[in-house]
């Protein structure tokens, strides 16, 4: 305890500052293909996300308490962020931060939604939020452009876990 203090103590005489920075990987079409297309066995969530966007801010909670209720059911849960690259470190780390999110974070670097969505899903017209839920070795594979609430983010996996 009191070696605590004093490493405290001698970060704040010396005015260092500890911060923590959440891992955001920046990807590209090829590496999303990859993420959405990697045999597994284990239901993955993947949630479209921007920090502009008021219902991707609301829902990103849920997707953290599902994160957090499911874990040891083998549920994965990745937060896409289509957010502009140039403010990665400026604006999405930050908000990442901020709002402690656990879940693995990306952020795809492509401003050209027409060479991605559709490799989503076919339904899919790039409107955020959306969330792609998959399972490639049950065959799941289900899309929605719609903004979760708690009750029917969590139903949704629990259709899928089942």
């Amino acid at each position: 305890m009191l070696k605590q203090i004093g490493i405290t103590l001698l970060i704040s005489f010396f005015g260092l500052s500890v911060t923590y920075s959440q891992e955001v990987k920046v990807i590209d079409v090829a590496e999303l293909e990859t993420i959405l297309n990697e045999p597994s066995n284990q239901l993955r969530v993947i949630n479209f996300w921007a920090t502009w966007c008021k219902p991707c801010i609301a829902e990103l909670p849920y997707f953290e308490n599902a994160r957090e209720a499911y874990k040891d059911k083998g549920v994965q849960f990745l937060l896409i962020s289509v957010d502009f690259a140039d403010i990665l470190e400026t604006k999405v780390k930050k908000f990442a931060q901020k709002k402690n999110l656990q879940s693995q974070l990306f952020l795809l670097d492509e401003l050209d939604a027409n060479k991605w969505v559709d490799k989503v899903s076919t339904k899919w017209q790039g409107d955020i939020p959306a969330t792609l839920v998959i399972n490639h070795a049950k065959g799941i594979r289900e899309f929605h452009a719609k903004e979760f609430n708690q009750e029917t983010l969590n139903a949704l996996i629990e259709k899928h876990i089942q």
